[in-house]
């Protein structure tokens, strides 16, 4: 009897460590991270963060490319914090906020 428990027992464990966490299933969009995240400074101008509605104050940034906007959000640039202070976001939804804000600078 004691064997049957125990082989239930790591069973049990072993499908729980095979589950992946949901989080690492699909990553979250751009238009959620920026809404969740992006807009805090970037819809109002906070602390001198560009409006995603002034597309002159934009373009020196355009000009850089998309590849040096994506470093400056995830690393952080001048005061803009790393990952806009979020911790939680991937480098894969960290880009994907970026183009989101190319995309509607654009239209």
């Amino acid at each position: 009897m004691p064997n049957i428990i125990s082989l239930l027992y790591t069973a049990s464990l072993l499908a729980l460590a095979a589950q992946a966490p949901a989080a690492e299933l699909r990553p979250r969009s751009g238009a959620l991270i920026y809404n969740m995240q992006c807009a805090e400074c970037h819809l109002r101008g906070v602390n001198g963060a560009p409006k995603l509605s002034d597309r002159p104050a934009w373009a020196a940034r355009l000009a850089q490319g998309p590849t040096r906007l994506i470093e400056h959000a995830i690393h952080g640039y001048k005061i803009m914090p790393a990952r806009g202070s979020c911790s939680t976001c991937t480098d894969a939804e960290i880009t994907a906020a970026v183009q989101y804000m190319i995309t509607r600078l654009n239209d």
